[in-house]
């Protein structure tokens, strides 16, 4: 479980902070678009698990459906694992999810 810190799933150990923010985040800016972003088989990503599986597709989903500004970082997530991005790549997802929470309609 993503949202538990060292507890198991890739909480603990070598990226699990990262891992753990990321998964926070995304789920938080997911909410806040409620149900528009949708897996390719229909289903809201709202409902769907953040696991070390399931995170890179969620935010590529998410990035696309929110036209994100970072082409580079979106092609290498059609590849990558996020957990595999380089370090400047994964500082990039941490700001473009931190820009869409600053803007988030249930922080404003």
């Amino acid at each position: 479980d993503l949202y538990n810190p060292g507890g198991g799933g890739g909480g603990g150990g070598k990226g699990g902070a990262f891992l753990h923010c990321c998964a926070r985040m995304l789920g938080a800016v997911c909410s806040d678009m409620g149900g528009k972003v949708v897996t390719s088989c229909g289903v809201p990503v709202t409902d769907v698990e953040l696991g070390e599986d399931t995170l890179s597709e969620v935010l590529r989903l998410y990035m696309k459906e929110s036209s994100s500004p970072l082409p580079e970082l979106f092609g290498a997530l059609d590849t990558l694992p996020v957990q595999c991005l380089r370090p400047s790549q994964k500082v990039d997802v941490l700001t473009f999810l931190i820009g869409h929470l600053l803007s988030s309609r249930s922080l404003c």
